[in-house]
């Protein structure tokens, strides 16, 4: 008599695995030290995926998930973060900033102050300012918010399901998302396709 079992279902790493070798994805798991240092991952962290894309032997693209635990009055928990990274040995810009989705005033405030920065708003474009909050340490970052950059970035904070993050320095970009799930894999594709119009749109400023 043949016997029938119900299949198991796929784990995040079997996700990962069918993600890599559908974009051709290479193994990044001995880059734990890059990403420790480039995203400030704290040390307890536990790493999921890690795979990367060399664009050009100066440019590369990383994407991974890392576990973190935050402990409060209430107990401890357990977020995901899933990052898509764009990593050159040239410029990428000469401002560092982060961008998000709206926060309100008095959170604003208060991340400002945890990272030294200011919160930016844009010289005549006060929807954009109703919906996104910059930080920046330098008044001139104004001028990475061109057109072809305020465009993908709504599209990326705003139309994907997700609500990420965008980070951008001297010598990286990225876009990551934290929850309590991962971000599924698919969106996360999405995500890279506005990273790398993100990238084609600051430097061509």
């Amino acid at each position: 008599m043949r016997l029938f079992s119900r299949s198991q279902k796929p784990t995040r790493q079997d996700d990962w695995a069918e993600f890599a070798a559908r974009l051709e994805l290479t193994d990044a798991s001995d880059r734990e030290r890059l990403f420790h240092t480039l995203l400030n991952v704290p040390p307890a962290s536990e790493f999921g995926g890690m795979y990367e894309l060399t664009l050009a032997e100066y440019k590369r693209v990383y994407l991974l998930d890392y576990f973190e635990e935050r402990t409060g009055p209430t107990g401890s928990v357990q977020f995901v973060n899933s990052v898509c990274m764009l990593r050159s040995k040239e410029p990428i810009s000469s401002y560092s900033l982060k961008a998000q989705a709206k926060l309100h005033a008095v959170m604003e405030s208060l991340g400002a102050s945890a990272t030294g920065s200011q919160v930016l708003r844009l010289h005549n474009d006060p929807a954009f300012n109703e919906r996104v909050t910059i930080y920046a340490r330098d008044d001139s970052a104004r001028s990475v918010f061109s057109e072809p950059v305020k465009q993908t970035l709504l599209r990326a904070l705003f139309d994907r399901g997700v609500t990420p993050t965008f980070i951008l320095s001297e010598q990286h970009m990225l876009l990551t998302c934290r929850g309590q799930s991962p971000t599924d894999l698919t969106t996360l594709e999405l995500l890279l396709s506005d990273l790398l119009s993100l990238y084609a749109a600051v430097t061509a400023l």
